[in-house]
């Protein structure tokens, strides 16, 4: 089920010292890039955040600008967001299992 349409998905870093991975992606309708952060659960890799970012693609250190509630709502939505990046790039998902 696609609720918004994401584009150019790509893996920004690995840090192995936290074990974290981010993968930077657009979504359309929001007109806004983002950054969602995963990290290894139980062998399965879990967003756990996704951030904002602002127009120069660093992140964004608060929430000024963005449109009310921003952060919440794609937080909240992070697990569907997750599950359509890893089913609409085969290659974000061949990454993430690289580095399992």
């Amino acid at each position: 089920m696609k609720i918004h349409q994401i584009t150019e998905a790509h893996v920004k870093e690995y840090d192995h010292h936290y074990g974290t991975l981010q993968v930077e992606f657009y979504i359309k309708d929001l007109r806004r890039s983002f950054r969602a952060n995963f990290r290894v659960e139980n062998r399965e890799w879990n967003c756990f955040y996704i951030q904002p970012l602002a127009i120069a693609g660093e992140p964004m250190i608060n929430s000024y600008g963005d449109p009310s509630g921003v952060i919440e709502y794609i937080n909240k939505i992070r697990a569907r967001i997750s599950k359509q990046l890893l089913d609409q790039y085969v290659e974000i998902r061949e990454d993430l299992d690289f580095y399992k």
